[in-house]
């Protein structure tokens, strides 16, 4: 799956009861958007250099140092490259644990929907026991009537 900022700013979360704070999620998503963008910047940029070094390659007759600022070029692509893999890393382990935690606050909601029911089962039985003995009385006045 491509992970591109304009994907990240427009992603939509279904609501759900006692979700997340939305402000706080958009903040994180544009966060997380301004980083994949600094982060293709800084790859476009590498290969921008990468490109460069390559064409002074082939200018240059000099051979030993053209090779050695290839290496350079080549080498700081590849920590570019390595620093993007990582915030892509980061990327996705923020999104798993996003879904870890609508997964959790689910559970939870299903969990209180239980104990609610269980709370409103029980006052209707509480309810009844104490209408069946207002409608009888306690035993003492069923025995008063009786005689």
């Amino acid at each position: 799956m491509d992970v591109s900022p304009q994907y990240v700013r427009e992603v939509v979360f279904e609501e759900q009861w006692r979700g997340y704070k939305q402000s706080q999620v958009d903040e994180f998503l544009d966060r997380v958007a301004e980083g994949i963008e600094q982060l293709h910047q800084r790859l476009r940029e590498a290969t921008e250099r990468a490109v460069r070094a390559e064409q002074r390659v082939a200018e240059h007759d000099e051979a030993g140092e053209a090779a050695r600022q290839s290496l350079a070029t080549a080498e700081q692509a590849a920590r570019a490259m390595a620093e993007v893999a990582a915030e892509a890393e980061k990327v996705a382990e923020a999104q798993r644990r996003l879904q870890e935690g609508f997964g959790d606050l689910e559970v939870a909601r299903d969990r209180l929907q239980q104990q609610i029911a269980t709370v409103d089962a029980s006052a209707a039985s509480t309810a009844g026991t104490v209408g069946s003995r207002v409608e009888t009385g306690s035993p003492a006045q069923v025995r008063r009537r009786r005689l």
